[in-house]
């Protein structure tokens, strides 16, 4: 029996670009981009998460005063500057359908290990659907030598302030 014969149907030229296509969009989701060489001013504890284009280095240490929260600092992976610092609490993503967006529950195990797979601005998200919110102050430090501070509440915004210099 020829092997080929069974793949023969895959590669008609109607085909194979779809076969192809799909490979590559498999390929894609499932492919963990490795993490870029660590510039200058990262520290070693600071773990990396994102994709081909563009990811940060979260360096995340639990706060003594609670277990679920954290103080995190986010650095940019081409730079080695701060993007995000705050106050993060950890908690249990669900989305609720009918009010399309997420619902954040307090966790009854906390991990000895975070490991972030993501960030979308506002918050971190973990494995096995954890994530930190931001609950408290967070700071986003421009490249022109402000500040923009924000207060929230378990993700809410509460309050924004910009800040001149250091």
């Amino acid at each position: 029996m020829n092997p080929f014969k069974i793949y023969k149907p895959l590669c008609r030229p109607r085909v194979f670009p779809f076969v192809l296509l799909g490979l590559i969009v498999v390929f894609a989701i499932f492919w963990d981009a490795p993490a870029p060489p660590r510039v200058e001013g990262i520290p070693v504890d600071a773990v990396w998460a994102g994709d081909l284009d563009h990811g940060y280095w979260f360096s995340c240490i639990k706060n003594g005063d609670s277990p679920d929260r954290y103080e995190c600092t986010i650095y940019d992976d081409m730079t080695g500057k701060i993007a995000v610092f705050g106050e993060f609490v950890i908690r249990e993503s669900k989305r609720d359908s009918a009010k399309g967006a997420h619902e954040y529950a307090s966790v009854t195990e906390i991990p000895d290990k975070i490991v972030p797979t993501d960030y979308d601005g506002i918050v971190i998200t973990l494995e096995d659907s954890l994530v930190l919110v931001p609950d408290g102050w967070v700071s986003y430090p421009r490249h022109n030598g402000t500040t923009k501070a924000k207060l929230y509440a378990l993700g809410k915004l509460q309050e924004e302030v910009e800040h001149i210099g250091n």
